[in-house]
C-alpha cells in the first residue's frame, strides 16, 4: 500500500520512492530502512534492533547503519541538524519524524474500476483494473517490472469483461515483441 509524506510517495509493494513525478533511486537496504522506520512510527527504533532487522544473521557496525541513514537522509533532501524525516534520538537509534499518511492507490478515471483478472509475475499477483493496462519499466500509471528485456511501455492488456483470469507472465524476446504461443 503507498504511503505520501510531504512531497514523496513510497510505493512499498513496487520498493519505489516518487517525488515531483519523479522516482528517486534508493539501494534495497535504503528502501529497508525507511519502510522500517514508517511502519514504526513514531515510534524511536533502538540501533541494535535495526542492525538485526536490516542485516540478520551477519555482523556490521553501528557505522554500517550511520552510512545507511546518511544515504537515505540524502536522498529525502533531510538535514540532520534540522531533520524533517529521520530523527536521530541520541545513543538510542532513529525515528521516522514525519506524518505519513496510508492510502489506496486511486482510480485514474472512470471505466478503470477493480476487476476480477490478475496477472501473476514470479511470486507476485497484480489486480488488474477494468479497461487498460500498461506493462513496463517507469511512469505513473503503469504496472512496472523493473527488468532490462522490458520496454518503458512494454504491452497493453485491455479488461473489457468482468470474468476472472490468470496469466503467467513469460520472457518476451526484447527484438520480436510478444507472440502468442506456439506463433511464428
Amino acid at each position: 500500500m503507498p504511503v505520501s509524506f510531504v512531497e514523496f510517495t513510497a510505493d512499498f509493494d513496487q520498493r519505489r520512492l516518487f517525488a515531483h513525478n519523479r522516482e528517486i533511486r534508493l539501494t534495497p537496504k535504503s528502501f529497508d530502512l525507511l519502510k522500517l522506520l514508517i511502519e514504526n512510527r513514531p515510534k524511536a527504533l533502538k540501533k541494535d534492533e535495526l542492525l538485526a532487522r536490516l542485516w540478520p544473521d551477519t555482523f556490521v557496525t553501528d557505522n554500517n547503519l550511520a552510512t545507511l541513514v546518511a544515504d537515505l537522509r540524502s536522498a529525502l533532501e533531510d538535514n540532520p541538524h534540522a531533520p524533517r524525516f529521520i530523527r536521530t534520538v541520541y545513543a538510542y537509534g532513529y525515528a521516522f519524524a514525519c506524518e505519513a499518511v496510508e492510502h489506496q492507490p486511486v482510480v485514474a478515471a472512470i471505466g478503470e474500476l477493480p476487476s476480477a483478472w490478475s496477472l501473476i509475475h514470479e511470486h507476485r499477483e497484480i489486480a488488474l483494473r477494468s479497461g487498460e493496462n500498461v506493462i513496463g519499466r517507469a511512469g505513473p500509471g503503469i504496472i512496472v517490472f523493473d527488468s532490462p528485456t522490458i520496454s518503458r511501455h512494454h504491452a497493453r492488456i485491455t479488461i473489457a469483461g468482468d470474468q476472472t483470469l490468470r496469466a503467467r507472465s513469460e520472457p518476451v524476446d526484447p527484438g520480436r515483441g510478444a507472440r502468442p504461443p506456439g506463433g511464428p
